[in-house]
């Protein structure tokens, strides 16, 4: 048989005391859970990638509620956990359900916060980059003789398929600007990484090698290492 007691602040009759009150007086006079009301969080507008602990990640329910996590303190409590709920609106923000349980000394508690997750518009590194005309690599695409519209619009679209597959991993895998060359073109792409693979590609499906150079474009000055620009040559 449960014991009903009063909470000595409000009068309410309750089985449950947490040192000597009922919930909802201990949390008016203890704070147990720290976290804004309402929470920015950095989204590039070009990637779509938000920022997290200082990294840039895909715009996910799952990594927007490590980013909740990371803006989450607990006091008193212990043996911790955290339920956290999302509902998208509209508007891009997030209405977010923070449910907590534990224990303070021997006594259980359980409380729910709303807060309200609001994208700040930003441009991430890598776009901020590119947005300047920035590329680690040249890809050149060459063909045997002069190609027809058909064929570079063929090629073209394969690469632009393959960059898309690698942006998800890389946010400078996009092409920055492609330029007409004899016998095929020249794609200029952000990042190295990316344009080697695809050049690997190409010459692969063509059953030929990539021919590769680079040149020198400077030193970090941070890090001391060598900044090159990279040109793959894939012939199709």
């Amino acid at each position: 048989m449960l014991i009903k007691r009063f909470c000595p602040r409000c009068g309410k009759e309750t089985s449950e005391l947490i040192r000597g009150f009922c919930r909802e007086c201990f949390l008016k006079g203890h704070e147990i859970l720290f976290v804004d009301e309402e929470l920015k969080f950095p989204r590039c507008k070009s990637c779509g990638k938000i920022r997290i602990r200082g990294a840039w990640f895909s715009d996910s329910l799952k990594n927007l509620e490590d980013f909740i996590r990371s803006k989450i303190k607990l006091k008193e409590i212990t043996g911790e956990k955290l339920n956290i709920g999302m509902s998208p609106n509209s508007d891009g923000s997030v209405s977010v359900q923070i449910g907590v349980s534990g224990k303070i000394n021997e006594d259980k508690i359980e409380f729910e916060k709303e807060i309200l997750l609001k994208p700040a518009i930003v441009l991430c590194d890598p776009c901020m980059r590119l947005v300047s005309d920035y590329h680690e690599a040249i890809l050149q695409v060459r063909f045997g003789k002069k190609p027809s519209n058909e064929q570079v619009e063929s090629e073209m679209a394969r690469i632009s398929k393959m960059l898309e597959y690698e942006k998800k991993a890389d946010s400078l895998a996009q092409a920055i600007k492609t330029t007409e060359a004899t016998n095929g073109f020249d794609v200029y792409i952000g990042s190295a990484k990316a344009a080697r693979r695809i050049a690997e590609a190409l010459a692969k499906r063509a059953h030929t090698r990539v021919v590769s150079s680079s040149k020198l474009m400077g030193v970090d000055s941070n890090t001391g290492k060598a900044n090159k620009r990279f040109t793959y040559c894939a012939r199709v």
